[in-house]
């Protein structure tokens, strides 16, 4: 969101949940987080994710990113066949 510093939101992602992003580069530096993974990963991880993610804007801001609707569409998406998880 707007006024939220991405690498505060990356330190508190690593120290609260041990979970590592990366920030933007150049011009979306301080702004985007990338997510990648190293293996492989469960349904269950990428809930465990936005949460995390959820809880440190919420830290960041105050409430009212609407984490629950992230988590039910990753829910939605990840519970559909292989094939159509990309579209």
């Amino acid at each position: 969101p707007d006024g939220v510093d991405g690498q505060s939101v990356r330190a508190d992602l690593e120290k609260k949940f041990r979970i590592v992003a990366m920030g933007g580069q150049d011009r979306l530096k301080g702004k985007v987080i990338r997510v990648g993974h190293m293996g492989a990963i469960a349904d269950a991880d990428v809930e465990a994710f936005l949460r995390a993610l959820g809880g440190c804007l919420d830290s960041a801001v105050g409430g009212g990113h609407a984490i629950e609707r992230a988590v039910n569409a990753a829910r939605a998406r990840l519970s559909a066949a292989p094939g159509e998880r990309r579209t």
